[in-house]
């Protein structure tokens, strides 16, 4: 479910400005409790996805065995065995596999009950409601955060996924009831659809199957007598059963919610003031949806999540219509975002800082970076790119959520720029390149970063396992450099390279999943410890090859010098990265911009930089751009813990 809320703080003491009038809701997507509630939610529920799609299997094999069988005994002529004994069988399967089923239902309700219980506790916290103990017990859900990191290392699960604390374009007022219920309308928005339209294929599917057990019935009672057909509906019958619940609940799901939208608009004067009970109302007609859910196929889910934009248009017309009136404000600055510290208690009075302090410490940063650049004889040739750049070039959308900067050099002045940061850098700053093992390989060249801090990144997995290692605020460094003359030369580079990347993404998860909490114990499964051990070897191993294919490529002088591209340890999700042309990056003398209170380099034609890497609109942001914490998901000053 695609639902970026966080739990009210309008009563909590240390929100004092108009963050808890405003964005209060937003926040607790990023509390650590919370996230993993959404994580083991999503886990059971997914069990539960899995064994009701093998039901399904179990529901169509025994008619697949069944008109195998009877097609081979007539096929063949097969004059030895009696029919009756091929009815016997028949019947025999679909008894095995109609018990099968059975039992099957109860793992599947077990595992979709615990899923909701986990989703009803989060909800509460989000939305700040009291627990409705008379409806669902919680007390088996309701514990600790160190009790839910153990049961998330118990079962194996990865690192959670950064989409439980981001948010979609919302927009907040200063009441509370119309914040709760535009969130639930989100929610229930996006299953109204989905349901929707889970029940018009299912129709289709079950007016089909019809069709076609009416005409194998009867080419049977043509062939053997009417008695022939008994095993055949029989076996079929469960089937069917189950998928006419399924275009049932699918109807009445969706009706329910339509309806629930449609009261919410009707009676908008009643609910805009809504108490805590009649919220309470509410959000228990979201339990009841989702305690009597079906379990979506994973493929239809995943294809419908997709278009999740298409389904949050209605939401964002009835989020105009709801909010009509009041005073409505979205988050629009780097004031507005809270970053919360690794060990934050929702229960506590700190244990956060706003964005705006962060990206005063890069800035500081930057802007003794720019100094030693510009000092140098003869000057490092550098230029700001990637969001930093955006946030230049686009004053008017600026990527207020940025909580880095990105700079990229000519790959010439690589080795000296490291050489002259390391010897007249502030303290409090340190050079991180590929001989700390903390650092990622296949994203800059290295980083510039802060002593005096210390941040979980989103896109790096192996920090538990490091430990202390330089992990403070950060500025990233590209390398820019001509491609290959051999354009097949170079593909088959960039090729491998993104393969070694692939290889090295799916080894940090592995190592990741194997890494305890700090509050599990000594007690960790020997499988688990050697499982760790083995993929960090693995892992440091392929790290090695990929550094080693870099050097081989950099060492290449057979080079298209009127173009210009990222240096070959950049490897991004897209289908390519793009080239320049070397004039764009590479002029006489780089211009000078003041940003945010400090002077930056710039490209001499930004537009074609910016055009190439992220398309021709990149100045024009998107109706459901994301404003989400793209690298740090936790913040703490260092030697805090």
């Amino acid at each position: 479910m695609v639902v970026m809320p966080l739990k009210n703080y309008y009563y909590h003491p240390f929100f004092t400005n108009s963050v808890d009038r405003y964005n209060s809701i937003l926040w607790r997507t990023h509390d650590r409790k919370n996230v993993l509630l959404l994580h083991l939610r999503n886990h059971h529920f997914d069990i539960a996805r899995h064994w009701h799609e093998v039901q399904n299997i179990c529901a169509v094999l025994p008619i697949i065995l069944i008109v195998i069988m009877y097609a081979t005994y007539y096929y063949l002529d097969i004059r030895e065995i009696d029919v009756a004994d091929l009815r016997s069988v028949s019947v025999g399967l679909t008894m095995m596999f109609t018990g099968l089923i059975a039992l099957i239902s109860l793992k599947i309700n077990k595992e979709k009950g615990l899923s909701d219980r986990y989703r009803e506790l989060y909800d509460c916290n989000v939305f700040g409601l009291n627990k409705d103990i008379f409806m669902v017990d919680l007390s088996d859900v309701d514990v600790d955060r160190d009790e839910l990191e153990r049961r998330c290392f118990d079962r194996g699960l990865g690192r959670p996924s950064s989409q439980f604390s981001a948010w979609y374009n919302e927009v907040f007022s200063d009441s509370r009831a119309a914040n709760i219920i535009g969130c639930e309308v989100q929610n229930i928005s996006f299953s109204r659809d989905l349901y929707f339209y889970v029940e018009r294929l299912y129709t289709k599917i079950f007016a089909v199957s019809i069709v076609i057990i009416l005409i194998v019935c009867t080419i049977f009672a043509f062939a053997e007598g009417i008695f022939s057909v008994i095993p055949i509906i029989g076996a079929v019958a469960p089937k069917m059963y189950l998928l006419y619940k399924t275009i049932r609940k699918s109807h009445d799901i969706w009706t329910s919610h339509q309806k629930v939208m449609d009261n919410l608009v009707n009676n908008k004067d009643t609910f805009i003031n809504a108490t805590d009970p009649e919220l309470r109302m509410m959000q228990n007609h979201m339990f009841r949806a989702r305690a009597d859910d079906i379990f979506i196929p994973r493929r239809i889910y995943r294809n419908h999540v997709k278009t999740m934009h298409d389904h949050s248009k209605f939401w964002y017309e009835f989020d105009r219509l709801y909010n009509e009136g009041l005073d409505m404000r979205s988050p629009s600055k780097a004031e507005d975002i809270m970053v919360v510290s690794r060990d934050y208690d929702s229960d506590s009075d700190g244990g956060y800082v706003m964005l705006s302090d962060i990206q005063a410490k890069t800035r500081e940063m930057m802007s003794s970076v720019h100094r030693i650049f510009t000092e140098a004889e003869p000057p490092i040739r550098y230029f700001t790119d990637g969001g930093t750049l955006i946030d230049i070039e686009r004053p008017e959308h600026p990527v207020f959520w940025d909580d880095d900067i990105d700079i990229c050099i000519h790959y010439d002045d690589l080795e000296r720029a490291k050489s002259l940061l390391k010897e007249k850098l502030p303290q409090d700053c340190v050079i991180q390149d590929e001989n700390d093992p903390y650092f990622i390989p296949y994203a800059c060249k290295f980083r510039v970063r802060d002593r005096h801090s210390i941040v979980d990144e989103m896109d790096n997995s192996i920090h538990r396992y490091f430990g202390q290692g330089l992990r403070g605020v950060f500025i990233d460094v590209y390398g820019t450099i001509p491609p290959l003359s051999d354009s097949h030369k170079e593909k088959r580079y960039r090729d491998r390279m993104r393969r070694s990347y692939e290889r090295m993404t799916k080894l940090e998860a592995e190592i990741y999943r194997d890494t305890p909490p700090s509050s599990y114990g000594s007690d960790v499964p020997l499988e688990r410890r050697r499982s760790l051990e083995k993929n960090l070897s693995l892992y440091l191993k392929e790290k090695n090859f990929y550094l080693r294919m870099e050097r081989e490529y950099d060492s290449i002088t057979d080079r298209d010098a009127s173009r210009m591209g990222y240096m070959i340890s950049y490897t991004c999700d897209g289908p390519g990265l793009p080239y320049y042309r070397k004039e764009d990056v590479v002029p006489e003398k780089y211009h000078t911009v003041e940003w945010n209170g400090i002077t930056l380099n710039i490209p001499d034609n930004p537009e074609a930089i910016l055009e190439a890497f992220y398309g021709k609109d990149w100045n024009q942001p998107t109706d459901g751009y994301r404003t989400v914490l793209k690298h740090i998901s936790t913040y703490d000053e260092a030697g805090s813990r």
